[in-house]
């Protein structure tokens, strides 16, 4: 919606800020299986819902630090094109 009214309003390095805001989401996007990433994602955010079942894996650690550093990007993203304190912290 922020993109599209940002358009809408020709003010285009705002909606220039919000695509790439939605470029780092389908980035993170590609940690691991969907379902995968999105149960650590809960789990980084304080929401236990458990691991993965076979045949999928759970997200490695590496993967997991991976995950959690690109949270924290979109999160300072996030919070600046919002313009507001931070929204996520580790």
């Amino acid at each position: 919606v922020e993109l599209y009214q940002a358009v809408q309003n020709r003010n285009i390095s705002r909606a220039i800020q919000c695509q790439q805001l939605i470029n780092k989401i389908c980035q993170i996007l590609h940690y691991g299986t969907p379902l995968a990433f999105i149960k650590e994602a809960l789990d980084i955010f304080g929401y236990s819902v458990g691991p993965v079942r076979p045949p999928l894996r759970p997200l490695t650690s590496d993967e997991r630090e991976v995950l959690a550093q690109a949270l924290i990007s979109f999160s300072h993203s996030l919070a600046a094109l919002w313009g507001e304190k931070e929204v996520i912290s580790r």
